[in-house]
């Protein structure tokens, strides 16, 4: 045996997942103070891209109907830039 009780285990893996923070930028900054720990930066691109389709549907055709433009940018701990996603509601017509 290591001395290691199971839940001590659990708590040093927990540990060690990086942190991101997801930081939103739409006109208003909206840092992220809090952050996410998740195993991967693969996992934080797929939270980001979860997060910014839910941003998406929440605003509807309103997203759309205008030059609407925001940003999603992920840093890591260090507050290190991992990616940023960019998105802009623009549609024409086309009779």
């Amino acid at each position: 045996m290591c001395g290691l009780r199971r839940g001590d285990a659990y708590h040093k893996i927990e540990a060690i997942l990086p942190r991101y923070y997801f930081h939103m930028r739409d006109g208003v900054d909206r840092p992220d103070d809090i952050g996410t720990d998740l195993a991967d930066d693969a996992a934080a691109l797929d939270e980001a891209m979860f997060t910014c389709s839910d941003k998406i549907r929440d605003l509807g055709l309103s997203f759309w109907q205008s030059d609407h433009h925001w940003r999603m940018e992920v840093t890591n701990a260090a507050g290190q830039a991992v990616f940023t996603l960019h998105f802009r509601g623009q549609t024409e017509r086309h009779t």
